[in-house]
């Protein structure tokens, strides 16, 4: 896991990780801190799926960027949830932060922020010329040109 309680709570706050985490609202310690472990484990997973096959090995190395980007991640999917509970249909409050981990998830997408040393090289396909691909025979037998 890229992230964990204690992050969550220097993020979001003691206070408002145990309220969004605790659904059923009986301040029910165990199940909270059930709760806040597997939102942890959800984003961890979530980012390796982003970035499956892209720029990087799984797992993600272990930089500032990859824990601070799971613990926001997984502090938007505490909020979020706690917000259906309620059925608050106020605006996002954290759309701040959602935004930025969107942004930041772009960023690394694109090559524009490095994770650490540990980089994949990424081979760029060979694509054929037009002209070529026009004078080739497709044979229906071995589903070649």
């Amino acid at each position: 896991m890229y992230t964990d309680k204690t992050a969550l709570e220097l993020v979001f706050g003691t206070q408002n990780i145990k309220r969004w985490a605790d659904l059923d609202g009986d301040e029910n310690l165990e199940k909270i801190n059930a709760r806040v472990a597997y939102v942890c484990e959800v984003a961890s997973a979530e980012l390796d799926a982003i970035f499956r096959q892209k720029r990087y090995e799984l797992p993600l190395p272990e930089t500032f960027v990859v824990k601070d980007l799971a613990t926001r991640l997984a502090g938007l999917k505490l909020h979020d949830a706690r917000k259906i509970i309620d059925g608050d249909s106020t605006p996002d409050t954290l759309s701040l932060v959602r935004q930025e981990v969107q942004n930041t998830i772009e960023k690394i997408r694109l090559g524009e922020l490095i994770l650490g040393d540990v980089q994949v090289t990424v081979v760029p396909g060979v694509v054929k010329d037009v002209e070529e691909k026009k004078n080739t025979q497709f044979d229906p037998f071995t589903l070649r040109r």
